[in-house]
């Protein structure tokens, strides 16, 4: 797995899209782009809203980091989670 933390934390200060709603099956159908991209994709410049479920799967990483599980792992379906920033550093 790779982690691009300049995209992740927003440290290559992309000009990003306005915001949408949209759903949780939508977000699964993305595809990851092959090869990824040295820069930013366009697809991460687009800031989503999702509603999230009333007992979401909310945990903190080993970094601090906050990761909410959208997608539990299934048979030969990958996890699919959101991450947000330590709050310590935000």
């Amino acid at each position: 797995m790779v982690i691009r933390w300049f995209v992740r934390t927003l440290q290559d200060r992309p000009k990003l899209l306005p915001v949408h709603a949209t759903t949780l099956i939508k977000l699964r159908r993305l595809r990851r782009p092959n090869p990824l991209p040295a820069t930013r994709h366009q697809s991460e410049r687009q800031v989503v809203t999702i509603a999230v479920p009333s007992a979401p799967n909310l945990r903190p990483d080993a970094n601090g980091d906050l990761r909410l599980v959208l997608f539990p792992r299934r048979a030969g379906i990958p996890v699919v989670y959101a991450t947000a920033p330590a709050p310590a550093t935000t």
